[in-house]
């Protein structure tokens, strides 16, 4: 088994966390929401943006499985993965960076991931399915 952490870009937490937080703190400002409620808001909001930080990509026999938010789960065989190509999409996927993975699976499945050590986790995937054609 081998464990892959997602690379985490500044950019997503910090704009989630100044998205998620900027109105509560305009609301305390304006008086319309207590202080007490306010600051149990921030840290709730906070807290909410940790499990980007918990995102992991886990290569184990022949399944990828990837790990998000503590309790979700995706699971893939590698066997189904054809293509892997480099993309900056940023829809929402478990994956905390804009330097991004794109995997692409025989049943027309996609997974947007950005693992630590890409080229690596690459190489990890084609030592079990060699047939896959890289794109980066």
């Amino acid at each position: 088994m081998i464990k892959y952490r997602s690379k985490v870009s500044l950019l997503i937490p910090a704009t989630a966390l100044i998205v998620g937080n900027t109105p509560v703190i305009l609301g305390i400002i304006a008086k319309e929401i207590s202080l007490t409620l306010g600051l149990i808001l921030i840290i709730v909001i906070t807290a909410s943006i940790l499990p980007i930080l918990c995102i992991s990509y886990i290569i184990d026999g022949d399944n990828l499985e990837i790990r998000f938010m503590y309790f979700l789960r995706q699971r893939y065989k590698i066997d189904d993965l054809e293509e892997i190509s480099k993309t900056s999409n940023l829809t929402a996927a478990p994956a905390a960076s804009v330097n991004r993975l794109c995997l692409k699976f025989r049943n027309g499945q996609t997974a947007l991931i950005s693992p630590v050590r890409q080229q690596d986790f690459i190489g990890s995937l084609l030592g079990i399915n060699p047939k896959i054609k890289i794109h980066l």
